[in-house]
């Protein structure tokens, strides 16, 4: 259970874009299976299969913005470059979502699918450089209605942690 969660709604009397809050309190009933392991050296696979029905007190409960199912998959491989060097693949897929529509009717958003590919290289145990190519697909898939996610994207970066 949590306690006055808060739900964005979309305004379609103003602006269809912007959202008006609101709270509620949402019981969930959420159903999991977990993969995780390493099934030989080196390399590690992590997949998270979840199922999840929340409910709240509201009058329409498709104001929840979740895919009922959800899989999410990360495969990695770090034996490269003595080590130093990880190379994977992530991916999200989900079940189509709820959402009230301009005509405050109950409607339903696609699933969707988004692939992505991953690079670490570890310069020593406190920082690496990474790159992420996400989304490589290029699907241009709704999370919230209204909202377009942004398609094939990039990340470059410097990683360091303090201690």
């Amino acid at each position: 259970m949590i306690d006055n969660q808060i739900l964005f709604i979309n305004d379609y009397s103003n602006d269809p874009l912007r959202f008006t809050p609101t709270y509620s309190d949402i019981n969930y009933f959420v159903s999991s299976l977990n993969i995780i392991g390493n099934p030989f050296r080196n390399f590690e696979i992590e997949m998270v299969l979840k199922y999840q029905k929340p409910t709240t007190e509201l009058e329409n409960e498709n104001y929840l913005d979740n895919p009922d199912i959800r899989l999410d998959t990360e495969l990695s491989y770090d034996g490269l470059l003595n080590e130093k060097l990880t190379i994977g693949t992530r991916m999200f897929a989900g079940s189509k979502i709820d959402y009230i529509n301009a005509n405050i009717e109950d409607d339903k958003l696609d699933g969707f699918f988004d692939l992505g590919f991953f690079g670490k290289y570890r310069l020593n145990k406190k920082a690496h450089l990474f790159l992420d190519l996400n989304n490589i697909t290029h699907s241009k898939y709704q999370r919230w209605n209204g909202y377009e996610n942004v398609g094939f994207n990039t990340m470059i970066g410097f990683f360091y942690k303090f201690e």
